[in-house]
């Protein structure tokens, strides 16, 4: 029997959302995790729609990763494939401001803007993120290398929003750390290329 869910690196893993949840009393991690575990759920149903069977789910320290086991999707299917994370991210923050207008607390109003951000961050043209596939698959290969540059201008974007909430608020911590793992993936998939 083929296995649909498999594990990289599951000590590091399972340390690392141990501490993370342990050292979490506002909750916000948790609502964070599920955010992200509904976006690539979107995604699973989507290739589960589109082709009638599960995908084969990875996760490891760096997230959530749906490999597609050979399957060809054309490039509409790829696209809506690509579409359906943020897409299920948007809905949930629809479904949760519904929510917030009955009865609103700060853990709803948390949860509404994480699925938000999440989404948004993920159409970002950032290569290897949802925006930057996605752009990919329409403008065709002759704009990858116009990509690679677009990112790269993009993580910066980040880096100096970061670095300028940093010292305003001592706030941009998060985005400076993002900064520098979106470049470090850039750089390894520009280095594979």
């Amino acid at each position: 029997m083929k296995r649909h869910f498999f594990v990289q690196a599951p000590v590091p893993l399972l340390a690392a959302l141990t501490l993370v949840l342990l050292f979490d009393p506002s909750g916000f991690a948790k609502l964070s995790l599920i955010c992200a575990v509904l976006h690539e759920g979107g995604h699973i149903l989507a290739f589960w729609m589109l082709t009638g069977r599960l995908p084969q789910v990875g996760c490891s320290l760096c997230g959530l990763k749906i490999e597609m086991d050979g399957e060809q999707l054309s490039l509409i299917k790829e696209n809506l494939l690509l579409l359906s994370g943020p897409l299920a991210n948007l809905v949930v923050a629809a479904l949760t401001g519904l929510l917030i207008l009955s009865r609103a607390t700060f853990a709803r109003y948390f949860f509404a803007c994480e699925n938000l951000c999440l989404a948004l961050f993920n159409l970002l043209p950032i290569g290897f993120l949802d925006g930057g596939r996605l752009i990919h698959n329409i403008l065709g290969e002759r704009a990858a290398r116009g990509l690679r540059y677009f990112s790269a201008l993009c993580c910066l974007v980040v880096a100096i929003l970061g670095f300028w909430l940093f010292l305003r608020q001592r706030n941009g911590f998060v985005l400076l750390v993002l900064f520098c793992l979106m470049t470090l993936a850039l750089i390894a998939k520009n280095l594979r290329e």
